[in-house]
């Protein structure tokens, strides 16, 4: 449960809930409609959100909410498959609802939304207005969560994250990963050390200057002077490979 953070801050990845909170409005967001406009209300998503910030304060929780920022030009082939993908879904709702499957044309519709820069916003005024501390990283929110897990509270970092995406596993700073929060702070909690225990192998570290952003443009692609050789993310082993045996042959066992 969330409660066992009382007193801690953990970090929330903002886009991960802003697809399940779209969820409960995707056949509106499909098409255009903002009913909640008229009605003087928070759109579903960010209600959906901050009860779930709420739920954290509620438990003696510090929620840091973190969005993603610019899109990471290394992943653009992977954004144009989902925007490909968002795109057939769109085709087969429209499909579905002609032939009168409206089930299947509901599930296509929420396929077919994506997470804009208009609904982010939403949820930072809403944000602002409780006092709920957020950040938007340079890029991923994925890097930028890492680094706060690397980092004391006491310097501002966080000793756990809640996500959906398993990606975060693959960081070595972050302790403590919460999958499936609901909105009664039930959660799965996944700890490093019971992944790798004492002796884990190789690990992925993070530079830091993935974290900081670029530094000249929204797309610098040359490196910094401290960046290591081998790109944003160096690998290093805990444990060396055993050697490989020999009999008197020369030939391997």
């Amino acid at each position: 449960h969330i409660s066992r953070f009382k007193g801690k801050r953990v970090a929330a990845d903002g886009y991960s809930w802003l697809h399940k909170g779209a969820y409960a409005c995707g056949e509106q967001l499909f098409r255009g409609e903002k009913p909640w406009l008229s009605r003087n209300q928070d759109p579903p998503y960010v209600t959906y959100c901050m009860h779930l910030v709420r739920m954290m304060k509620h438990n003696g929780v510090t929620p840091v909410v973190v969005f993603d920022g610019d899109r990471l030009p290394a992943k653009a082939h992977t954004e144009d498959k989902r925007r490909e993908l968002r795109r057939a879904n769109n085709e087969k709702a429209k499909e579905a609802e002609a032939a009168g499957d409206l089930f299947k044309a509901r599930k296509c519709m929420q396929s077919a939304i994506s997470v804009t820069p208009d609904m982010t916003y939403d949820l930072i005024r809403a944000l602002r207005v409780e006092g709920v501390e957020y950040l938007v990283s340079p890029y991923e929110a994925d890097s930028q969560m890492a680094m706060l897990a690397e980092m004391s509270e006491a310097e501002g970092g966080v000793s756990a994250v809640i996500t959906e995406d398993s990606d975060l596993l693959c960081y070595a700073a972050i302790q403590h990963v919460l999958f499936k929060v609901d909105r009664y702070g039930a959660c799965l909690e996944v700890r490093r050390e019971h992944l790798f225990g004492q002796s884990e192998g190789d690990v992925i570290e993070l530079d830091a200057d993935v974290a900081a952003g670029p530094t000249r443009g929204p797309f610098a692609a040359e490196p910094s002077s401290q960046r290591s050789s081998e790109g944003a993310f160096t690998q290093r082993s805990r444990a060396e490979p055993p050697a490989l045996e020999v009999d008197q042959s020369g030939e391997p066992p």
